[in-house]
């Protein structure tokens, strides 16, 4: 393996035809890697280099085709299988067969992604399991599926988005992510990654009272409690993007700009001097 393809991060392996997207690095090799992959032969590499909790991103929907018609493949171990997005609408016939040889697949052709953009940022955060990457709606169930930036669905029933005074009925027929993976809009009504993960994911919900009971003494989990504290979502902020706010609120940011602060400031109704008081 050629030493860019060791590189970690945003880590860009041009001559082996992809790039090597968040993750972190356990006994010498990178645990959980994303392969945002650029050709043919980056789908050949990465796929020969990948394992289990890793992740392959075709922008192709004929790359993980070409490259198990030149395999060997017979009985596949899915326990130790990769992930697959593919980021072009896959046949039914097609995706049927990668899921004989890939963990999981997922594909526009039935589930609604964000736009490739957010998608390699969402891909390429810290904590993309606390994004969402793409949903799909289930009529007769009356419930959402939505996936994580790992790939791993949340199954929500439809009666949890219940309606507010401030916005109509839920309407899941128009279902989006955005924000970056921090939102799931269903039409003019809209829910956070975090209220849905708190409410529907146990881990994520222990994580979350862990660290409230540390009670983050850092600017960011002060402007999230004073946040959360006015009822107000990250994307509430109008002159500043809710993927920005969601870096400030994580400690990402470690020096957010004053005029930025002076907004945040602003829209929580306190003085830029008590932000980190809360």
């Amino acid at each position: 393996m050629s030493q860019s393809v060791r590189r970690a991060g945003n880590g860009a392996s041009a001559d082996a035809g992809f790039h090597l997207l968040g993750g972190g690095e356990t006994s010498g090799r990178e645990k959980d890697q994303v392969y945002w992959i650029d050709s043919q032969g980056g789908f050949d590499e990465a796929f020969r280099l990948a394992a289990r909790g890793d992740l392959l991103v075709a922008q192709d929907a004929g790359w993980p085709a070409q490259t198990l018609a030149r395999q060997h493949l017979s009985a596949p171990d899915l326990e130790r299988a990769p992930k697959l997005l593919v980021t072009r609408r896959l046949k039914a016939g097609t995706r049927a067969a990668y899921e004989a040889v890939f963990n999981r697949v997922v594909d526009p052709g039935y589930v609604k992604l964000i736009p490739e953009a957010e998608l390699r940022e969402v891909l390429d955060a810290p904590h993309r399991e606390d994004l969402f990457v793409g949903g799909v709606h289930f009529g007769e169930a009356r419930s959402l599926l939505l996936y994580r930036g790992t790939l791993e669905p949340v199954l929500v029933p439809l009666a949890w988005f219940t309606p507010r005074p401030t916005a109509r009925v839920p309407d899941a027929t128009c279902l989006a992510i955005e924000d970056y993976g921090q939102t799931v809009r269903l039409g003019t009504y809209e829910a956070s990654a975090d209220a849905i993960l708190y409410e529907h994911d146990p881990e994520y919900r222990s994580r979350t009272k862990k660290r409230m009971r540390r009670q983050d003494p850092s600017l960011g989990g002060s402007i999230r409690r004073l946040r959360l504290q006015r009822g107000l979502k990250q994307s509430d902020y109008p002159t500043i993007p809710a993927r920005t706010i969601g870096r400030i609120e994580r400690g990402e940011v470690e020096n957010p700009r004053l005029d930025t602060l002076q907004r945040i400031a602003s829209r929580l109704d306190v003085a830029v001097d008590d932000l980190g008081s809360f």
